[in-house]
């Protein structure tokens, strides 16, 4: 197994649309085969800024190459 670790960094103004952005990872068009098999969610904050963590965890580092490939594929 191995874990990637996405890191976040923006002012709170911005929370909402982070939280639109992650939810619409959701949407079966971004489903495929290799998937994550764990993801781990950490955030905190400070006076101006959140600051999120976001462990994905894959099988293989293979798998996450696969997956990447994927996702840049798809048109926004």
């Amino acid at each position: 197994m191995i874990t990637f670790l996405f890191e976040y960094k923006f002012e709170k103004k911005f929370l909402d649309d982070f939280k639109s952005r992650l939810k619409k990872s959701a949407h079966p068009k971004f489903h495929s085969e290799p998937s994550n098999i764990g993801m781990n969610f950490m955030q905190r904050e400070d006076e101006q800024y959140y600051y999120i963590n976001l462990f994905i965890k894959y099988r293989s580092i293979e798998d996450y190459e696969e997956r990447t490939r994927f996702e840049r594929s798809q048109v926004e």
